[in-house]
């Protein structure tokens, strides 16, 4: 697979560092912003989960000294792990039904403090989100990734009618993490809107090397799931987890605009054999 992977992120904390001692491990949750995107009305504030484990000190005691408001710019590499997450059925009240589900986080290799809005926050008695927007909007939430599509694109409809194309890609990490040394490539999935969306699904299919350029943002679903001990089939609300693209370049093994004439010709004629 191709190589690149970069996250770059300026928001503000929204939730006071954790620190986990035992796992050598903190975790903070910075809100972010996105530029405008044409037929993309979803919201445009996004928490994102940086993670760090105590590879380097330094950086570990930055991101520890971080404090609620902060604006802090951050440089990393998008991590997806694998976790079990547990629901309780609705029928019987068991706790222990499980499922798979997939965790993205933002792995920093480096972190800036810029600005603190806590004193907006004091003044305005509100969450500084306009200064985040005014100030940071064009480069708050950028991720650059090369990838290949190693799932055939899915067109599908959103609840207001506009297309949407579903793939996911691998991407190679470009970055060395020492506490993920056994993991080498992560597999988001890209969710394009409107034309980028027609043109995705008509150009890639399996193997397609693409560069995306688009933000990350977390999505609301709904999951389905059977109790395993009084069979009940429930839904639950859950947080979905996506890449949305303000542009995708095809760089290898896609079809051209040719192909794709060429395609629609051999099916014109196949009509009147």
């Amino acid at each position: 697979m191709a190589t690149h992977n970069q996250v770059n992120l300026v928001g503000y904390v929204i939730s006071p560092p954790t620190v986990i001692p035992e796992k050598d491990m903190i975790i903070l949750k910075l809100r972010t912003v996105r530029r405008d995107l044409e037929l993309f009305d979803e919201a445009k504030y996004s928490e994102i989960l940086i993670i760090y484990r105590n590879d380097e000190k330094k950086l570990f005691d930055l991101l520890t000294s971080c404090k609620l408001y902060d604006v802090i710019y951050v440089k990393g590499v998008l991590t997806i792990s694998s976790i079990i997450k547990i629901k309780t059925c609705p029928n019987c009240g068991k706790k222990q039904v499980k499922y798979n589900a997939l965790s993205t986080s933002v792995y920093p290799i480096f972190v800036e403090k810029r600005d603190s809005y806590a004193q907006y926050v004091q003044d305005k008695q509100m969450l500084p989100n306009k200064p985040l927007y005014d100030n940071y909007k064009e480069i708050s939430n950028q991720i650059l990734l090369i990838g290949t599509v190693v799932t055939e694109p899915e067109l599908i409809q959103a609840k207001n009618g506009e297309k949407i194309c579903r793939y996911c890609i691998g991407v190679d990490r470009k970055y060395y993490i020492k506490s993920q040394p056994e993991t080498m490539s992560d597999y988001p999935w890209i969710y394009s809107y409107g034309t980028q969306a027609e043109n995705d699904y008509d150009h890639l299919s399996k193997g397609s090397v693409i560069l995306v350029d688009g933000f990350y943002h977390l999505r609301q679903i709904t999951g389905h799931m059977l109790c395993e001990d009084c069979q009940t089939d429930f839904t639950f609300e859950d947080t979905g987890h996506q890449i949305t693209p303000y542009a995708v370049e095809y760089l290898s093994d896609y079809r051209t605009d040719e192909d794709i004439l060429r395609n629609i010709d051999e099916k014109y004629r196949s009509l009147f054999e």
